[in-house]
C-alpha cells in the first residue's frame, strides 16, 4: 500500500532585521505554540509518523520488554560518598523514574533531603539542576526545571526542619557555590538564549531582586561555570569558549570581595585550576592545567592570591606532559597531600596519583579490557580516597574506593544487570590506519561466536571534532 507523503508545513513570509540585513523567515509562525495552525501541523506530523512505524510495533515491543528485564527490581541505591561528616547517596524507589537525595549523619539517622517525585507532581516533569549542601551541612541549595525549558527555579532548604526559605530565585542555570559561612550563595543566570552569562550573589534572607551581579560575560562565544573549590577556599568561575578559557576566583571567606582573574584570557589557550589550602592567612597555591606552552597540557603551580605573572612554576611530573608527549593531561584534582591526575595515554583513559611535587607516581589503569576509568566522587578534601567507576562496552559499571596513598582499589558496588551473561561477550581495542597514516583507535564489542573475518554485520560509530572523545560505556 503506497504511503502518503509527509505533511508540508505552510510557508508564511515574515520579515525581521538582523545586523542591518532584512531576512525573510517563512516559519516564524511556528513560535506560537498555542496557535490552531501549529496544533494541526503537529497532529499531521504525528499521524504520518504513526503510519510509517506501524510495522515496527512488534519489534519495538520486544526490545522494550528485553530492556525492562535488564532493570533491577526494587529500590536502586547509588554508591555513597562522604562530605562534611555526612554520607550522601541517591535512591530510586521501586516503580519510580525519579530519584531522591538521601544522607545520614554519624548517628546513622537517614533523611531524604530532596525528592524528585514531589518536585514533578505539579507538571509531571522535574529536572534537578543544583543540589549543593552548605559547608556546614545545615542548608541545601537546590534548583528544578519543571517544564523542560532548562530554566531553573532556585530554592534554599533548611535541613533541620525540611522547610524551604521564603526566597525564590528564577530564572537560574545549573551551577552554585556557597560562601564559607553559608551566609551567601553564588549562582548562575542565563540570558535570552539560555547561555549562562552572569554570576550573582544572594545573601540569605534578602529579596532576590537586590542580588548583586558579581561577574558578567558579554562575549556570546563564552559560557560561565561556577563551583566551590574542594578546599572550600575559593568560589571558582570559569568563562569558556571552544578553545579559550579564563578563570576568576573569589575567596569564600570574603564573599563581598570582587573576583580576581588567575590569568587574562588569550586566544586558543585553555586553563583549569584547583586549590591547595594552606594554614593561617597563607592563601595556599593553585594547580593549573594549561596548554599555554604544551599542546598536550602541562601542570603548573601558582603561589599567592591574586597570582602574579612571575609566580608560575611548572610541576614536572613523569606521569604527564611535557615529560610524556604521548600523554594528554586532562585534569588535576588537588587534595590535602596528594594530586589525582586524569590522563589519556595513547588514546586510552587512565588515572595517576602523585605527591604535591608530581613525584611518587602510582598509575591506575582500567581493569576491564578496552575499558574506561573516571572519577565519580571526589568531594572531600581530606578523606584520602575518592570513588572511581570502571566499565566497558560489555562490562557493567563497577564503583571502587581509590586510595590516594598507593593507588589501590577497593570494590564498593557493581551495577546489577539481571539476565546479562558477560561470558558471552568480548571487547578489545584495535587501530584503523587512516589515509594519512594516522592510527585511529577502534573499540570492538562482539559475541564470542561472531567471526571477526569481515563476514559479520557491524554497527560503526565515529566522531572526530573538537577533540571530543567517545568513551566505552556499557
Amino acid at each position: 500500500m503506497q504511503a502518503a507523503g509527509p505533511p508540508e508545513a505552510p510557508r508564511v513570509a515574515s520579515e525581521r532585521r538582523l545586523h542591518g540585513t532584512v531576512e525573510t523567515d517563512f516559519y516564524a509562525w511556528m513560535r506560537d505554540h498555542d496557535s490552531p495552525a501549529m496544533r494541526r501541523y503537529l497532529e499531521a506530523e504525528r499521524a504520518f509518523y504513526d503510519q510509517e512505524v506501524r510495522g515496527l510495533a512488534p519489534l519495538a515491543a520486544r526490545i522494550a520488554e528485553e530492556a525492562r528485564a535488564r532493570v533491577p527490581e526494587g529500590t536502586d541505591d547509588s554508591v555513597s560518598w562522604q562530605l562534611g561528616g555526612f554520607t550522601y547517596w541517591t535512591r530510586t524507589p521501586a516503580g519510580s523514574d525519579h530519584s531522591q537525595l538521601v544522607r545520614h549523619a554519624a548517628d546513622g539517622v537517614e533523611r531524604v533531603l530532596l525528592d524528585e517525585e514531589l518536585l514533578a507532581a505539579e507538571t509531571g516533569f522535574a529536572e534537578v539542576g543544583v543540589r549543593e549542601p552548605s559547608p556546614d551541612g545545615s542548608l541545601l541549595a537546590w534548583s528544578v526545571d519543571r517544564s523542560g525549558a532548562e530554566r531553573y527555579e532556585l530554592r534554599i532548604r533548611d535541613l533541620s526542619s525540611g522547610e524551604d526559605l521564603p526566597e525564590v530565585i528564577a530564572p537560574t542555570y545549573p551551577g552554585s557555590a556557597w560562601s564559607l559561612d553559608g551566609g551567601h550563595l553564588f549562582y548562575l543566570v542565563p540570558d535570552d538564549t539560555n547561555r549562562p552569562f552572569q554570576v550573582r550573589r544572594h545573601r540569605l534572607g534578602d529579596d532576590p531582586a537586590s542580588d548583586a551581579t558579581v561577574l558578567e560575560e558579554l562575549d556570546a562565544r563564552f559560557e560561565l561555570t561556577l563551583h566551590l573549590s574542594r578546599s572550600k577556599g575559593f568560589v571558582v568561575v570559569t568563562a569558556a569558549s571552544r578553545d579559550t578559557t579564563e578563570v576568576w576566583l573569589i575567596p569564600s571567606d570574603d564573599p563581598l570581595r570582587p573576583p580576581a582573574a588567575v590569568a587574562p584570557r588569550r586566544r586558543a589557550v585553555e586553563y583549569r585550576v584547583d586549590h591547595l589550602r594552606s594554614e593561617g592567612t597563607d592563601p595556599g597555591a593553585l594547580y593549573v592545567v594549561t596548554d599555554g606552552a604544551e599542546p598536550e597540557f602541562a601542570l603548573v603551580r601558582v603561589a599567592g592570591f591574586p597570582p602574579g605573572p612571575t609566580a608560575w612554576e611548572q610541576v614536572a611530573s613523569p606521569a604527564c606532559a611535557p615529560v610524556r608527549p604521548d600523554t594528554r593531561l586532562v585534569s588535576c584534582d588537588v587534595f590535602s597531600d596528594r594530586l589525582l591526575l586524569t590522563l589519556r595515554r595513547e588514546g586510552g583513559p587512565m588515572l595517576a596519583v602523585c605527591d604535591l611535587d608530581g613525584g611518587a607516581v602510582c598509575e591506575v589503569r582500567p581493569r576491564p579490557p578496552a575499558g574506561t576509568i573516571r572519577v565519580e566522587h571526589a568531594e572531600s578534601y581530606d578523606s584520602g580516597e575518592v570513588i572511581v567507576v570502571e566499565e566497558s562496552l560489555v562490562e557493567p559499571p563497577v564503583f571502587s574506593a581509590l586510595d590516594l596513598r598507593d593507588g589501590s582499589r577497593r570494590e564498593l558496588m557493581r551495577k546489577q544487570v539481571p539476565g546479562y551473561q558477560p561470558e558471552r561477550y568480548r571487547t578489545e581495542r584495535r587501530s584503523a590506519v587512516a589515509a594519512d597514516g594516522t592510527e585511529i583507535p577502534v573499540t570492538l564489542a562482539y559475541r564470542v561466536d561472531v567471526p571477526l573475518d569481515g563476514s559479520a554485520p557491524c554497527l560503526l560509530y565515529g566522531y572526530g571534532a573538537y577533540e571530543s572523545t567517545s568513551e566505552p560505556e556499557f
